[in-house]
């Protein structure tokens, strides 16, 4: 795991699982330098430098899982510049080694909690926020360490432009109306749903990740929120 910014907050979740595959290893080891955010306490990133040049329109994903759905759309929008937010070490070196293999050169990847990064990238700059599948954390007791939160959503609300996307997928229930239950109570996001088609649609480009294929086969379908940057 990159050095991190010094700074106090508890991450929930895994870092690390089982011993990484002789592959993966090696896509850790020589993964280009450009691939990777790196900064310090305090930083503020540009974009312009993250990337090394100008694209006409930027998303972040937050926990990429093992990168199917940001590799895809890395390659289908050569002309966005992604960034890829993963602090479990082995789905990290899966996309690192997938980018490396496809030679994709606007994509770049975070490995540590994603709060360091949302405080350090620029404001009004981004067109799309993912959230796919986010540990939904069931006993209410750990409802507190769900990704979606006031905190998250006003770094969401501050990165994203006006018109901007705020896409969540989540096979949880409970976690779609936690959600919403939070852009309810807020002014700068619309939720702009007509029918219960729109939110059991997936996202435009989607790509089926082996998490929401494992949810299909347990029996759980999924509901794909979009929310709008008012």
């Amino acid at each position: 795991m990159q050095e991190r910014p010094d700074q106090v907050r508890k991450f929930y979740g895994r870092s690390k699982g089982k011993k990484l595959s002789l592959g993966k290893k090696d896509a850790l080891e020589t993964c280009p330098e450009q691939f990777k955010i790196r900064f310090a306490q305090h930083d503020k990133l540009n974009l312009t430098d993250v990337f090394a040049r100008d694209y006409e329109a930027y998303e972040l994903e937050i926990g990429f899982g093992a990168g199917e759905h940001l590799l895809n759309r890395a390659k289908l929008y050569p002309n966005r510049g992604f960034i890829g937010v993963e602090p479990f070490l082995n789905g990290y070196a899966a996309a690192v080694r997938d980018a490396r293999d496809l030679n994709l050169p606007n994509i770049r990847f975070y490995n540590d909690d994603a709060h360091f990064l949302l405080k350090a990238l620029p404001i009004d700059q981004f067109n799309i926020i993912h959230l796919n599948y986010p540990d939904p954390w069931h006993k209410k007791r750990h409802w507190k360490r769900r990704f979606v939160s006031h905190e998250a959503l006003n770094e969401f609300a501050r990165l994203l432009k006006t018109g901007g996307e705020f896409r969540c997928a989540t096979d949880i229930d409970s976690y779609a109306a936690w959600t919403l239950m939070h852009i309810q109570q807020r002014n700068d996001f619309i939720w702009n749903v007509q029918i219960a088609l729109d939110f059991l649609t997936p996202f435009e480009s989607w790509v089926t990740t082996r998490y929401e294929q494992k949810a299909r086969r347990e029996g759980r379908s999924s509901c794909y929120l979009t929310l709008i940057r008012s």
